[in-house]
């Protein structure tokens, strides 16, 4: 893919320059129509190639479903959110200048004439000045009524089901539902750990949520407890940081010269655990501890030991990716592991 910098969904202002990025998503990742829809599959999501050619022919946006599947396809699982984001943002916008799209209202002096019979001028309409300025008035207060709402939907806590952080209670565990269990989705994904938020903390948000008390030096326990919702208020964390530098591309360039005795085989290994994501952790819904992976290549707790790192170690992929390299010259290939696909976000 060499090392040019990968399109940013940030910089399209239009849908017109969304779609001409994911054009050059596409090309970067090298992949044909029929291996994107493959690959799609393999993570258990629909992108049929003759849907996804059309898309990328036009300039018009996508369908989020559509966009989330191509993008993980692509190999940027992990940017799906901003993807996302940015999408909704471009659609809003469309959405915005057409509801309030300018209209020319005639002019008081001279009102347009509008034939009622031929060769008779019909009634001129007569708008005074002052109805005219109240019906913009309205017309802006409406359109910051949307949207004031629009915010307080996407906000964490927000939205109709929502809740405000202070009704949370300290402590929330896998089988919890409702908009407690959403705002801490929300906050998940904004330290880069992608996940749905469907409200319910199911095996994902557990995962999740263990993998972020890893990167951030907590217990590691899968459930919410006072000291990991403080650590995911701040805006600013590790797990963040690290995403922003390791592109799923630049951890598939890592891999390869690590393993330069069989590059192919090391990206698709990790592509099959962790979907080249180094903050995925995954334990299979067991309450055993001992049962977790993490990283890249899906290190246990006994090789991290064994290797004298930690679990914070094992989420930042040079470290990963090192003992990856380890474990193979030990023994002598990627005998040891077997690849069970992530299940995807």
């Amino acid at each position: 893919m060499g090392d040019e910098k990968d399109p940013l969904p940030s910089e399209a202002h239009d849908s017109a320059e969304f779609v001409a990025l994911l054009r050059l998503l596409k090309e970067r990742s090298g992949l044909t129509y029929r291996q994107l829809e493959k690959r799609a599959a393999e993570c258990g999501k629909t992108l049929a190639r003759s849907t996804l050619a059309d898309v990328l022919r036009r300039d018009t946006l996508p369908r989020p479903e559509l966009l989330a599947a191509f993008v993980h396809a692509c190999g940027e699982g992990r940017h799906t959110r901003a993807w996302l984001e940015r999408r909704d943002g471009i659609a809003a916008s469309q959405r915005c200048r057409g509801a309030v799209a300018p209209r020319e209202d005639p002019a008081p002096a001279e009102p347009p004439e509008e034939p009622t019979g031929v060769g008779v001028p019909g009634p001129r309409p007569h708008v005074r000045r002052g109805q005219a300025t109240a019906m913009s008035v309205s017309a802006a207060a409406v359109l910051v009524l949307v949207i004031a709402v629009g915010v307080w939907v996407l906000t964490p806590g927000g939205g109709a089901d929502g809740a405000a952080t202070g009704d949370c209670p300290d402590a929330l565990a896998p089988g919890a539902y409702g908009p407690c269990v959403r705002e801490v989705q929300l906050h998940l994904r904004q330290h880069a750990l992608d996940l749905p938020v469907d409200a319910s903390f199911g095996p994902l948000t557990r995962a999740r949520v263990a993998a972020f008390q890893g990167m951030s030096r907590l217990p590691v326990t899968g459930a919410v407890d006072r000291a990991t919702k403080n650590a995911l208020d701040h805006r600013h964390s590790t797990a963040l940081a690290q995403a922003r530098r390791w592109s799923s591309a630049r951890v598939e360039r890592r891999l390869r010269a690590t393993f330069p005795e069989d590059p192919g085989a090391a990206v698709a290994l990790a592509r099959c655990m962790s979907n080249l994501d180094p903050l995925w952790a995954w334990d299979g819904g067991s309450a055993d501890r001992s049962a977790w992976r993490w990283g890249l290549f899906q290190l246990t707790d006994r090789d991290i030991k064994g290797l004298g790192g930690t679990t914070r170690n094992a989420l930042d992929p040079e470290w990963n990716i090192r003992a990856g390299r380890a474990i193979w010259e030990r023994e002598r290939g990627f005998v040891r592991w077997t690849c069970r696909p992530a299940r995807p976000g």
